[in-house]
């Protein structure tokens, strides 16, 4: 039948059916998203400082200093708001599943290991600790500590106490049954429950640990967990139940049955595992492949799934961190929510449509427009989405003291409330020709209201007519209605502000382009002050003085804003101040003097072109956009005052690494010196929101008190410090402008390197004065030295010259005194001659010796030739002089060499002068580290034993002898000669 019906009545009978399920929607549990934050797995499942080594999240607990334990299935990890640092195994083997942490009263934390029992982490070290009696052995499944602070763990075979460093069995126990119990909670200051496995009953017991009451179960209770109305809930396979705690008491024990939301959310069929009373009288519930489900105190049921944005099937543990996160561990992560009450709507949760035009306050209360309808948010605490009319092209949504008033791209409609639920009446006015309305639109009056054109100008309308505005046909981006003053705020598009005083007539009193030329929103901030969000510059807070702008404060992303781009802006009843931008939404307030800012994006992941923001009557806000609706409660939890510590985590000195818990405390640090690159990492576990904690730092030396600036890394790294004791301190500065309640702090002394070591500066020292030393004595032997040459020289002349020339002088008297005797005479003058020549010769002789270019040995064989043939081949005596041709690249010092030639000269003059000799062999040579001079004749001969006056032989021993050398004479009377004589020389 339906198929048959006219295409007219088609479009009816779908829109009355999309109307119905509309309605309905708000029957169904899906109809909020929660805002959250995700740890995952990192993709190597132990490496240290990873992220979180397993998906799969047992327990989530917390110290007093405010860092995160993690248990999950493959150990555990702890969180300190900047890395997770991940434990994984305990004497050489795994840890496997974790079930539970307690803090013991010295700072130690005591940890259930399903593999090795009940493990104590001390500082950065795990060690078993007793459990009493030993057999038979149990699993350890959580921990409780009672109002009296004992502290208690359940097991598969009872419960135990922690007593002396021990955990004790105690007499909590079911006869002819299993010990088995999951959980304990408080039911008042002296008694507890424990949940029962199968075969073991729920079991109420006192302080003391006498068993009150003993309740067997068919189905095994996970958890347990009370509320402020006295209700007992309880996680079981079965589903979710609940009995009262008051009757529990009396001796009775009953399953209620569920209210109706509780039912149609089908809780009671799931298999519940973990339960959560929240501080607002919400009890959280956490299923296995049903997500999350939360209850308020009227009953209401919120479904968090796959469908709504919540990508967990399973929830196994929760956990209310002391910033008031509400922690969820899942089968796929940790999963952190800032404050469970800030919640968003989309399409799939009540909107027809997720894009927001318009939202607006009116009588109580809140009502908006989407795409092509209007809604109202229902005002319980069960807040839910209900679709008022359909408006396709809706635009604006503005009201008088009296009326409401919605209009779309070409019309006017009247929205009235009738027995409750509001309805739009028919259309007020139409659009003139070719004209459109824009967004923006307000009433001066009850009678008379301004709609923005989309073209340019104002649309004026008084009661059922309109006309446009004269002498305005600008592009009006915003406006704002100052009544108790009569002033209109109207942004210009690309011009800025102008304010006109409304009477019968606009009258502009105040132009002002210098705070921005594009003001994209007004608002009032409460006094006589209007904020004005630009899409260029941030927001300004202004005063009208005159006729300029005053500007009273700026807010750009140099002061932390996310974006420059604003689009819109509200302030509410408490001061804060939210300002939507292009990709997500700003909550700004001012806390100690200073603008604090959250950024919504980063904090909660929460992005969305904004469009509209408004107030309802509760003071929550609400903020619309390209991608649905965002509620926030007027106390939203975004900000923690509770204050945590700094600590250095990690410290990497170039190759190696140190975790923190390996510092011993109050013990420095020593250094090598080419360990003086340090990196140190550090963190402060301030939960609400790990980006928005500043640091700062200084290296204390030599009294040095002097702070960094702030910054946001959590590393840092030093370079090429010198030697010395240092100690590196660092806090936190949190978002509201205090400090971290403690100062890290690492003392370290850098050694000297060994080459400025006192010892080996000493040593230098010594060797430097040494080597000066050295060179002095050197310097003072060459010099010495220097003096011998010059004695040795004037000594030679003073013998050789000055005897021949005193010879010369004798001779030339006594020729002289023979002028008369020609023959006589003559003779004195060749020997006049003779001693010129041979004066000569030994001039020759002194001024080669000390000629440095004639040390080589090459030159004295040279020389040695000459002479020989100088001194022989006038007297017709045959000679043969054999060199060893390794001669040459051997070198005499100069006394040395003086030496040997004088040797040689010595020895060819005696042979030359009484030899006789007609043949002589003179051989030169290298033997054994000896330079070897060998002299043969065969002359007359002498004998080598008889005593002589003559001094030669005298002089040549004494010149070898000098040298350590040896001289060797052979001869006798007709037999010749031979002589070898011998001189050590180096190299």
């Amino acid at each position: 039948m339906f198929l048959t019906v006219s295409p007219e009545k088609r479009k009816i009978w779908v829109m009355v059916l999309m109307l119905a399920v509309l309605h309905c929607l708000p029957l169904l549990s899906y109809t909020q998203r929660l805002l959250f934050t995700t740890y995952r797995l990192n993709e190597n499942l132990y490496e240290a400082n990873s992220e979180i080594v397993s998906g799969y999240v047992k327990v989530i607990s917390q110290t007093r200093n405010k860092l995160l334990f993690i248990g999950t299935k493959f150990g555990f990890c702890i969180y300190d708001g900047n890395k997770f640092r991940n434990y994984t195994r305990f004497g050489g083997k795994y840890i496997g599943a974790v079930n539970d942490f307690a803090e013991l009263d010295d700072g130690r934390v005591a940890v259930l290991s399903n593999s090795h029992g009940i493990l104590i982490l001390d500082k950065n070290t795990l060690t078993a600790i007793p459990v009493l009696p030993k057999t038979p052995s149990a699993r350890f499944i959580s921990f409780h500590r009672t109002p009296g602070n004992k502290l208690l763990v359940s097991s598969t075979n009872g419960i135990y106490r922690f007593h002396n460093d021990h955990f004790v069995k105690t007499p909590v126990n079911t006869a002819n049954a299993d010990n088995f119990f999951y959980d304990i909670e408080n039911i008042n200051d002296n008694l507890l429950i424990a949940s029962n496995s199968d075969n073991t009953p729920l079991t109420i017991f006192d302080s003391s640990f006498r068993i009150i009451k003993k309740y067997p179960l068919a189905d095994v209770v996970y958890d347990v967990q009370g509320d402020k109305k006295g209700n007992l809930w309880m996680a079981t396979p079965t589903g979710l139940k609940r009995a009262l705690i008051g009757e529990l008491l009396a001796g009775q024990l009953k399953f209620e049955s569920m209210p109706s939301a509780i039912a149609r959310a089908g809780i009671d069929g799931k298999i519940v595992v973990s339960l959560y009373a929240d501080p607002y009288s919400n009890i959280w519930v956490g299923t296995a492949f049903g997500g999350l489900f939360r209850i308020d105190s009227l009953f209401n049921v919120t479904q968090f799934h796959f469908r709504n944005g919540f990508n967990f099937d399973r929830v196994n543990c929760f956990l209310e961190d002391a910033e008031h996160n509400l922690w969820l561990g899942t089968e796929n992560g940790l999963v952190k929510i800032p404050d469970p009450r800030i919640v968003k709507y989309i399409s799939d949760d009540g909107l027809q449509y997720s894009t927001i035009a318009g939202l607006h306050l009116f009588q109580g209360d809140l009502l908006g427009i989407s795409t092509d309808n209007m809604f109202q948010v229902d005002g319980q605490d069960h807040k839910k989405i209900l679709l008022i009319d359909t408006l396709p092209y809706a635009t604006g949504i503005f009201s008088t003291d009296a009326s409401l008033y919605v209009y779309s791209r070409y019309k006017l409609l009247q929205a009235d409330k009738v027995k409750g639920r509001y309805v739009l009446q028919k259309t007020l006015l139409s659009a003139p020709g070719s004209l459109s309305f824009k967004g923006g639109a307000l009433a001066l009056r009850d009678d008379y209201f301004l709609i923005p054109l989309a073209a340019g100008g104002l649309y004026a309308v008084e009661g059922k007519t309109g006309s446009r505005l004269p002498g305005i046909d600008y592009i009006v981006n915003a406006m704002y209605y100052d009544k108790p003053n009569q002033l209109l705020w109207v942004s210009e598009l690309n011009a800025g502000m102008r304010i006109y005083h409304t009477g019968k007539n606009l009258e502009l009193v105040c132009m002002d382009s210098t705070v921005s030329k594009n003001i994209s929103a007004i608002t009032s901030d409460g006094h006589d002050g209007f904020w004005l969000a630009t899409r260029d510059k941030g927001i300004f807070q202004v005063i009208k003085e005159n006729s300029r702008l005053k500007i009273l404060q700026h807010i750009g992303t140099s002061e932390g804003l996310s974006s420059d781009l604003c689009t819109t802006i509200l302030q509410n009843a408490q001061g804060k101040l939210f300002a939507g931008n292009t990709a997500s939404l700003d909550i700004i307030q001012k806390l100690n003097g200073s603008y604090v800012i959250n950024h919504l994006a980063s904090q909660l992941g929460y992005y969305n072109e904004m469009y509209t923001l408004s107030n309802d009557n509760m003071g929550n806000t609400w903020a619309g956009g390209l991608n649905g609706l965002l509620m926030i409660p007027a106390d939203a939890n975004l900000l923690s005052v509770n204050k945590t510590g700094t600590f250095i985590t990690r410290i990497e000195l170039n190759d190696s690494i140190i975790n923190a818990p390996d510092l011993a405390a109050n013990h420095p640090l020593t250094l090598s010196h080419n360990q003086n690159d340090i990196t140190f990492e550090f963190a402060s576990p301030y939960l609400k929101s790990e980006s928005m904690v500043k640091y700062v730092y200084r290296l204390l030396r030599e009294g040095d008190t002097t702070w960094s600036s702030p910054f946001t890394n959590t590393s840092l790294a030093l370079k090429d410090l010198p030697a010395g004791s240092f100690t590196f301190q660092v806090k936190a500065l949190f978002p509201d402008g205090s400090s971290a309640e403690n100062i890290a702090a690492v003392s370290f002394h850098v050694l000297s390197p060994w080459y400025k070591s006192w010892w080996f500066i000493s040593l230098c020292i010594l060797m430097l004065a040494a080597l000066l030393y050295a060179l002095y004595r050197y310097r003072l032997q060459q010099l010495i030295r220097l003096q011998q040459v010059r004695n040795r020289i004037a000594s030679d002349l003073h013998d050789d010259i000055g005897s021949t020339l005193t010879n010369i002088n004798i001779l030339s008297s006594l020729g002289q005194k023979n002028l008369h005797e020609p023959v006589q005479a003559r003779k004195f003058l060749d020997r006049i001659t003779e001693e010129v020549n041979s004066s000569s010769q030994a001039l020759d002789d002194i001024i080669w010796s000390v000629n440095t270019n004639n040390d080589g040995l090459e030159e004295t064989v040279a020389r040695m030739r000459r002479y020989a043939a100088e001194l022989f081949d006038a007297g017709n005596v045959h000679y043969e002089f054999q060199i060893d041709p390794s001669l040459e690249q051997k070198k005499l010092s100069m006394e040395q060499r003086r030496d040997f030639y004088l040797v040689y000269k010595e020895l060819l003059n005696n042979i030359s002068k009484h030899a006789e000799a007609k043949n002589v062999r003179i051989s030169i040579h290298i033997e054994k580290a000896h330079l070897i001079l060998s002299v043969r004749d065969d002359g007359k001969g002498f004998d080598c034993f008889a005593e002589t006056h003559r001094n030669g032989l005298k002089n040549l021993h004494k010149r070898v002898n000098h040298w350590n050398g040896n001289i060797q004479i052979r001869s006798g009377e007709g037999m010749g000669s031979m002589i070898i004589a011998s001189l050590p020389v180096k190299g």
